[in-house]
């Protein structure tokens, strides 16, 4: 059975003394590269050094005895290690760090790190697996932005969380060939359907794919099917509906829209800045399609 953490959306085993210590870390992280863009090096000034300290001991009121711990982290996070390369410049300069491919592209795309990194390995499927032209497939993954556990982007109590298991086992079950095989390859399966149906508490990951593969379903009957809201309220405003009693708002769909249209255009941005020229066309023209679509 998931732990109380797990329900409050917590990763299995971890603690929400844990979950701040990670978003410590992740604030120092975006700090130090920030600074690196601007200085070179976040090692080689003492008082950056003091400035995270101090930017912790400000947003959170860390004791001073913890601030060399969590500053330590950040410098030894594997997050921080992918995004920087840290080489020896000289006797009297000590450390300089300069960004890798990955970290130039996630400085690139102007998103949080960690959702950032999440992304790009994502994007990393596109190229490799050659799903551009799948647009439920697309649509889904830039969906992650509204559910990312740690991202200065999600949207607490968003609309679009599952509020009937069974509805949603209904449609699933209706799905056409085409889109239950992407839902396959995304991870989203009938059986973790029947067992939410059945009293089990999906996991807090269960629950992301299946939130993100609805919203992609929404998006594209936005995107491909004339009528814009009126249509999308018709298929899936029903009630008792699936994502909530009163079905999809024009609201939530209107923000839905606008956050994965702005999503779309950092991924381009980071998709250029890692040399996928090809990913990058596509995710511009699906924020073009979204920006103008009509809610």
């Amino acid at each position: 059975m998931p732990t109380a953490d797990a329900a409050r959306g917590l990763p299995a085993g971890e603690t929400p003394e844990h979950h701040a210590h990670g978003a410590s870390v992740a604030l120092l992280g975006r700090l130090i590269l920030a600074h690196t863009s601007e200085a070179g090096s976040p090692y080689r000034d003492g008082e950056f050094r003091r400035l995270m300290e101090a930017t912790l001991a400000y947003s959170e009121g860390t004791p001073l005895d913890d601030l060399v711990r969590k500053v330590g982290d950040v410098h030894t996070s594997k997050i921080l290690g992918d995004l920087l390369a840290t080489s020896l410049s000289g006797p009297r300069d000590g450390l300089l760090s300069r960004f890798t491919p990955l970290g130039m592209a996630v400085k690139a795309s102007g998103l949080p790190v960690e959702l950032a990194v999440t992304l790009y390995m994502e994007l990393e499927q596109f190229e490799r697996l050659h799903v551009t032209a799948n647009c439920l497939y697309n649509l889904t993954t830039l969906c992650r932005f509204f559910t990312f556990p740690r991202s200065d982007w999600v949207v607490a109590g968003h609309a679009f969380s599952v509020h009937s298991w069974t509805e949603w086992g209904s449609r699933f079950g209706a799905l056409s060939k085409a889109d239950a095989a992407t839902a396959t390859r995304l991870g989203v399966t009938r059986r973790d359907i029947e067992q939410a149906i059945c009293g089990l508490v999906p996991d807090p990951r269960t629950v992301d794919l299946h939130t993100r593969f609805i919203m992609g379903l929404v998006l594209r009957h936005l995107l491909l099917e004339p009528g814009g809201y009126y249509q999308v309220e018709r298929v899936w405003g029903n009630t008792p509906g699936i994502f909530s009693e009163h079905g999809v708002m024009r609201g939530d769909l209107e923000l839905l829209k606008a956050g994965v249209a702005e999503c779309a255009i950092k991924c381009s941005r980071m998709s250029k800045a890692a040399g996928w020229a090809e990913t990058a066309r596509m995710l511009g023209k699906y924020a073009e399609r979204l920006d103008g679509a009509v809610c």
